[in-house]
């Protein structure tokens, strides 16, 4: 399946439009517009070709790992949207357990059926780095390699790779194409996943359980909807001033 029309596949089996995905994942819709668009012939437009925040951006608001543009599934992925709201009910300070919506959250997932997959590992984007360069170059030197060295085996200009590690420059590379990310992992050999510092995590096992439910192939579309409505409302019970008057946001500090 080309580019777009994955990208496409992947928003419509969330039931989301251009603009639901552009809350999602942050970005533009104007760009996530473009992105779908990326397999029409249009000698006038300029091949697309997204930066690596882009598809960790895109990966996370879909729940799948990085390797999601080329169509592939991978082991390593992020949590699904649906699982997310459940981690973000259970991490909130207004859910204590003198909360009557902890136990109705417990009660609506314990009657979901389990779906298991013992292979998924979780990720999260925890970078250790400001620009991606400063860790390429540290890593690069580690290696003991040059410049033009990974420059070649990456596939770019060296002066565009000489670029991309001067970060103290008035015009840094900030967000390189994911695909010359790949490429780089490859001339360093370092696992992608490693180079973009996303690690693995854990989640406790009502958010895995919720994942597994709704990434399940073996659940029926309408039960996951019921169960989706259900968990949104709770967590709009959670987050309305009114019905819950602990979930009112803190006031902001005097300046």
């Amino acid at each position: 399946m080309k580019h777009g029309a994955l990208l496409v596949a992947l928003r419509l089996q969330h039931d989301w439009s251009q603009k639901d995905l552009a809350r999602e994942s942050g970005l533009s819709q104007g760009y996530i517009c473009e992105l779908e668009k990326a397999d029409e012939p249009d000698p006038s437009r300029k091949p697309i070709n997204p930066s690596y925040k882009s598809i960790i951006a895109l990966a996370r608001a879909f729940g799948t790992g990085i390797n999601f543009w080329e169509g592939q599934v991978d082991q390593r992925t992020f949590l699904r949207p649906e699982a997310r709201l459940v981690n973000d009910m259970l991490q909130s300070p207004h859910l204590s357990d003198s909360s009557p919506i902890q136990p109705l959250l417990s009660q609506r997932i314990a009657i979901i059926p389990e779906a298991s997959d013992p292979y998924l590992i979780y990720i999260e984007h925890v970078p250790t780095y400001h620009l991606i360069g400063e860790k390429i170059k540290s890593i690069r030197l580690a290696r003991g390699l040059f410049q033009w060295q990974v420059a070649g085996k990456a596939q770019v200009t060296q002066g565009y790779y000489s670029q991309l590690e001067n970060t103290q420059s008035k015009k840094p590379v900030k967000n390189p194409q994911f695909n010359h990310m790949t490429g780089f992992a490859r001339a360093l050999k370092i696992d992608i996943h490693d180079l973009l510092d996303l690690k693995k995590v854990t989640y406790p096992d009502l958010v895995v359980k919720v994942d597994r439910f709704f990434r399940s192939d073996q659940i029926p579309p309408e039960l996951k909807k019921r169960v989706l409505s259900a968990i949104t409302a709770l967590y709009d019970l959670l987050t309305n001033p009114i019905l819950n008057p602990s979930g009112q946001k803190s006031p902001a500090p005097a300046q």
